[in-house]
């Protein structure tokens, strides 16, 4: 796939670090086409509302095997209908891990990186979204019980992989580079951001338009079916801060 690169950004990132909220903001910003999930396993998630209909209508930019074994072709299509935006997509580490490298090995794409620092927030949420199989605000329906239960030994793994794969991203990313965290990407000033893409805020959200909808509670307690369990695990801990009440 070497030398096939049509994208002008990528974003690399894990579940649960606020890229629906982020992606949503970015396209806002009257020069931007960015994509959600392209190479998920099971669906491909375009901006539709940015995206010109014939690549919609094309039955082949439906189609997962014709994606996975042309990507080269597939991206090219996509990038065929940017116009004079920027061209980008979110990818997690286990979507298409060949690509993920390739592309974060090459000098000419820029790469924003996104994780969250408060990695309790983020297991609790993940293990929300597995038990109800809500992973979007818009996806959740008013009867979901928006709770879990917190396992120690499990979270301790979560932070391990959670890391490993952040960790990874750095170090495997070579040019330009923009590190954002969670915070900043769901609710925060975006100019830098733009500044790091070539763009400046005129085309951009403003702060009306960029307002955040959060799926879960901010209280850890109102998150979990055994808070005293959280907080005995957690005390003392480097992980005690992230505990929110």
């Amino acid at each position: 796939m070497k030398g096939l690169e049509v994208e002008d950004f990528v974003v690399f990132a894990q579940p649960r670090t606020g890229t629906n909220a982020l992606i949503a903001r970015l396209n806002r910003h009257e020069k931007i086409l960015c994509h959600y999930e392209l190479f998920h396993p099971k669906e491909i998630y375009y901006c539709e509302n940015k995206l010109d209909k014939a690549v919609l209508n094309n039955h082949e930019m439906r189609s997962l095997e014709f994606r996975d074994k042309n990507v080269g072709k597939f991206l090219s299509y996509l990038s065929s209908s940017k116009e004079d935006r920027l061209f980008g997509y979110k990818i997690f580490s286990h979507h298409n891990p060949s690509l993920m490298k390739e592309r974060a090995e090459n000098r000419l794409l820029k790469k924003i990186i996104v994780y969250r620092a408060n990695l309790l927030d983020q297991y609790i949420s993940t293990e929300i979204a597995l038990s109800t199989n809500a992973y979007t605000y818009k996806e959740e329906a008013k009867d979901i019980s928006k709770v879990a239960e917190f396992n120690y030994s499990k979270f301790l793994r979560f932070v391990a992989e959670e890391r490993k794969i952040l960790n990874y991203y750095v170090s495997v990313s070579v040019g330009d580079v923009f590190l954002l965290e969670y915070t900043s990407a769901v609710m925060g000033s975006l100019v830098d951001l733009f500044e790091f893409l070539g763009l400046d805020q005129k085309g951009g959200p403003t702060e009306e338009s960029s307002s955040f909808k959060k799926q879960n509670s901010y209280k850890t307690r109102d998150k979990v079916i055994n808070f005293d369990e959280v907080v005995e695990s957690l005390k003392d801990s480097e992980f005690e801060w992230m505990i929110v009440d």
